[in-house]
């Protein structure tokens, strides 16, 4: 009886810490879309709805890639033939359609003022 018990212990764990192993890999199996994460397709969906109220309902708008930059999502996106890039934050509340890096500033207001 104990040697069953042992067992099943010693079973219970290596298949506990598999499961741990690949929900590191799986980003924790998905849960994101459960508790209301962001995913790539929620990131989609908003930049597009987002760019159609815009533009024109008959422009062709094509998200080409998502990835990580800054802190926030980079979405580039084809918007009637010409490519751009739209920031988007992590909880996908704000969208900047324009950012400006604080180093270049002094560039910047140089341009401004001339």
């Amino acid at each position: 009886m104990e040697k069953e018990n042992k067992s099943i212990w010693i079973i219970s764990v290596i298949v506990l810490g598999g499961l741990l192993l690949i929900s590191f890999f799986t980003s924790n199996f998905g849960i994101n879309e459960v508790t209301g994460g962001t995913t790539k397709e929620s990131i989609e969906s908003k930049v597009r709805d987002f760019i159609y109220t815009l533009v024109p309902s008959d422009v062709d708008v094509k998200i080409l890639d998502i990835k990580e930059e800054n802190g926030m999502y980079k979405v580039a996106v084809f918007v009637d033939n010409e490519e751009m890039s739209v920031y988007i934050s992590k909880d996908s509340e704000l969208i900047f359609l324009n950012t400006f890096e604080l180093d270049s500033g002094k560039e910047l207001e140089k341009s401004l003022i001339n």
